[in-house]
């Protein structure tokens, strides 16, 4: 498989994520696709706060000088909308946890994967949702670009996509890049619903599945997935292009599908079926920033179209 150059947190500059404490405290996280910075201590914690805007916190009080209880007060008097994570290996009770999510705490004591997955949500869906300032069609021809890609399921959870077609939108378009930026992430939620509801026909409710260990059916269910060839060698093909100022990506996975023709109609029949849902939501999402988002072969085919074509 042949992957493009392309820094992951190039796409995602303007989303920092604050960890405190010092790097080597935190080595499930050196791996994440995001722009990390560390705090040192929780003056600076407040400092950056203040005068920065940021897409989630990630406290690990061990090494820290304050106890969590004290830094989530911390945050909360300065931000009351700032997700808060607590990660590590500490444990809660059942009265202590129901406190933490009632002040909107996330709380995940070990699991790195599941923490990624957390945090990936909180940055698409702050920028997918964010106003674009920028107009959507450019003044003048964009060069054509495209690029092709088959991956498994194996291949792709061992190393995230990165299409080098977004680095050539944002040279070309630079005073564009949040939309540049919107429109990769609708990329990614399209990519990340066939990879992980498609092939590995993974469910959502299965996240709030703990079990005694702290582990969430949802971690399990995909690591032996990943295990089984059934589904680790399940192929996903994609392709982006860029040709008379419109931008179209298709992505066809080999899962089992799902109702579309129920989520186009609404009602209960949304309601009733997990699979759409999980669908449902990552289609609004996307209809926020592209032109035009379709599925077709039962489910496992999303085409996606953003037209920078003056009008």
């Amino acid at each position: 498989m042949t992957r493009p150059q392309g820094s992951p947190e190039d796409a995602h500059q303007s989303h920092v994520l604050f960890v405190p404490g010092e790097r080597e405290h935190h080595v499930p996280l050196n791996n994440l696709a995001f722009g990390m910075q560390y705090v040192q201590d929780s003056e600076e914690l407040r400092t950056r706060l203040v005068k920065e805007s940021c897409t989630a916190i990630v406290l690990h009080p061990a090494p820290f000088d304050r106890p969590a209880s004290e830094l989530i007060e911390l945050v909360r008097e300065i931000s009351s909308e700032v997700p808060i994570v607590l990660f590590g290996s500490e444990e809660y009770g059942e009265n202590e946890r129901k406190d933490l999510e009632g002040r909107a705490v996330h709380i995940i004591e070990s699991d790195a994967a599941r923490l990624e997955t957390l945090l990936l949500s909180f940055v698409r869906e702050q920028t997918l949702l964010s106003d674009c300032s920028a107009e959507e069609c450019c003044h003048g021809e964009l060069d054509d670009f495209s690029e092709q890609y088959e991956v498994t399921s194996a291949e792709l959870d061992a190393a995230p996509l990165t299409p080098e077609i977004f680095v050539h939108l944002r040279r070309q378009l630079p005073e564009m890049s949040t939309l540049v930026l919107q429109i990769e992430l609708a990329f990614q939620e399209a990519l990340f619903n066939a990879h992980e509801h498609g092939n590995l026909e993974l469910r959502s409710s299965w996240r709030e599945e703990i079990d005694e260990q702290g582990r969430d059916k949802y971690s399990k269910i995909k690591e032996q997935r990943l295990k089984d060839p059934h589904y680790a060698k399940r192929q996903l093909e994609i392709s982006l292009q860029l040709a008379d100022n419109i931008l179209r990506i298709e992505i066809r996975d080999q899962g089992s599908g799902f109702s579309y023709d129920s989520y186009m109609k609404g009602g209960e029949s949304l309601e009733g079926d997990e699979v759409v849902q999980v669908h449902g939501r990552g289609i609004k999402l996307m209809n926020l920033v592209m032109s035009s988002v379709e599925y077709s072969d039962g489910g496992r085919c999303v085409s996606l179209s953003k037209s920078f074509r003056a009008e």
